[in-house]
């Protein structure tokens, strides 16, 4: 259900795309399938870093971090697609590995807390870092 909110959220970029643009085209869907990426990995990232908590009670709950991974690295071969095909600028790629990187330090490390606000500012600010560079990369 988060990943369908968050996908449905994106459609607001998809409007902000309308707004700014005056038109719909091709573009404002690639930005809303770039927002709808971008935050299903931040979602599937901190479930499993919750979930990697749980693990030692659970340990069938430590399973979601290797699709949590490999999700991260779709997406990031994803745009990688994109910028070789000329549809965005390599600028946009960079919060996506960045998110990559992250989400596999944070899944290797055997921390015995969770800091709850830690993971949630980092998510804001890597969300910022990414909506500035979308915005740079598909500046024209």
């Amino acid at each position: 259900m988060q990943l369908t909110g968050a996908s449905g959220l994106s459609l607001s970029a998809l409007v902000a795309w309308v707004a700014a643009t005056g038109g719909l085209d091709s573009t404002g869907f690639l930005v809303c399938a770039l927002n709808a990426a971008f935050f299903g990995c931040g979602i599937l990232y901190v479930k499993s870093r919750i979930r990697a908590r749980l693990a030692h009670r659970r340990p069938e709950a430590g399973a979601m971090a290797g699709v949590t991974i490999t999700f991260h690295v779709a997406v990031v071969m994803f745009a990688l697609v994109l910028v070789w095909r000329g549809w965005i600028a390599p600028l946009v790629v960079v919060p996506f590995v960045l998110a990559a990187v992250r989400a596999k330090w944070g899944l290797s490390t055997k921390q015995k807390w969770l800091p709850l606000p830690r993971l949630g500012w980092s998510e804001v600010a890597l969300s910022l870092v990414f909506a500035a560079l979308l915005i740079l990369g598909f500046r024209r």
